[in-house]
């Protein structure tokens, strides 16, 4: 029986139409929208058999503001790109580009970035419009990439947006249900245990006008008193804490004068806020983040720190945010230092939710300062 010799073509075609059921599949199977990000990424390289491939999606509340990057067959970059490059074009057009050769040097390509050969960049275009961009680079076996494999990373960069539509809806489904359960959780408190331990107090108060002729009982229920009020300090505090955002579209500055005003009025420790540089608007998710950051820091500094005085600085400079809160309390060891701990993981996922990058450390001369950069995209 004669054999047949099916054209290498045709076989390297139904091979990648096999990876690309295969691929589409796995985006399927993940739920949250930062992995689901780097699986796509990967998945792109994988497809076209690049030597490295990345991501760009914007802010779902700020489409002009880069919010997500990813990278796959190349370090990751400490930093959201300026948003000039060739990997935009898609975003700002809606369709894709297809480059034999870039050049090696550009004015506005930043020195750590990598070399490019061939490129091919599609469009992830949503249900309610374009939401970043998909990208292929350096073909290893070919001099440049195909109109077929265009293609095919369109078809890919398709189901790539669905998947990111069904995350971005999960993750706003999540945020409404957070929102009502701490509005629940902060409305119960306040109807039960702080009622409850504002009685006790006016109790107390009473009873040391009662018997203020025994000095002792006196000072054991002033001792019971000034618990009682801590108790009540910290259950406002907390109260704050699970109230809801602060107002969109305002300057962070007035935001955190508000509350390092509170932290004084309410507890007496001095702060300052410091604001240095031409201050933009945020956008409203970037001033809810840094707003609870800073609100989680403070809330530390009362709690932990023993420290008389706190000072908060605002940096705006080059397109970024820089926020550092310094106290001078008792401080910590680094090596004893906790970095589990939730306040810590929550602010960590809030910067790096918005591309930056926080830090926390002790100083030389005693305290903790608090250090997060983020990058800023005004908002008119």
């Amino acid at each position: 029986m004669a054999k047949y010799h099916l054209p290498s073509a045709f076989t390297q075609r139904v091979r990648q139409l096999e990876s690309f059921v295969i691929l589409s599949q796995k985006l399927s199977l993940v739920s949250d929208l930062d992995p689901l990000l780097q699986a796509i990424a990967d998945g792109a390289r994988e497809l076209l058999g690049a030597s490295m491939s990345g991501l760009v999606a914007t802010s779902p509340d700020t489409p002009d503001r880069l919010a997500y990057f990813k990278v796959s067959g190349a370090s990751h970059p400490d930093r959201l790109p300026a948003g000039h490059g060739l990997f935009m074009v898609p975003v700002k057009t809606g369709k894709p580009v297809r480059v034999d050769r870039v050049l090696p040097t550009t004015p506005l390509k930043p020195p750590d970035h990598p070399v490019l050969g061939a490129f091919l960049a599609a469009p992830l275009r949503g249900l309610h419009g374009i939401l970043g961009s998909l990208f292929v680079a350096n073909h290893p076996h070919e001099p440049r990439f195909t109109l077929q494999q265009q293609k095919l990373l369109l078809a890919f960069a398709h189901h790539a947006a669905m998947a990111i539509d069904g995350a971005q809806a999960r993750e706003r489904k999540w945020a409404r249900q957070l929102l009502e359960e701490r509005d629940r959780i902060g409305s119960a408190l306040h109807a039960s245990v702080a009622q409850t331990l504002f009685i006790l107090k006016q109790e107390l108060e009473r009873q040391q006008r009662q018997w203020a002729d025994y000095p002792d009982l006196t000072t054991r229920l002033g001792t019971m008193h000034t618990w009682v009020e801590q108790s009540l300090k910290d259950l406002r505090a907390a109260l704050v804490t699970l109230s809801e955002a602060p107002p969109e579209n305002r300057q962070i500055s007035r935001l955190l004068a508000e509350l390092t005003d509170e932290v004084r009025e309410q507890w007496g420790i001095q702060t300052q806020l410091i604001v240095h540089g031409p201050e933009v608007n945020l956008a409203p998710d970037l001033c809810i983040a840094i707003y609870r950051c800073v609100q989680e820091s403070l809330q530390n500094v009362v709690k932990h720190s023993r420290s008389s005085w706190v000072l908060v600085s605002l940096i705006f400079q080059h397109a970024q945010l820089t926020v550092v809160i310094q106290d001078a309390g008792i401080g910590f060891a680094p090596e004893s230092f906790d970095r589990t701990g939730y306040g810590l993981r929550a602010m960590t996922r809030w910067i790096q939710k918005q591309g930056g990058h926080l830090s926390i450390g002790p100083n030389d001369e005693g305290g903790i300062t608090v250090r997060m950069t983020v990058p800023t995209r005004p908002t008119p």
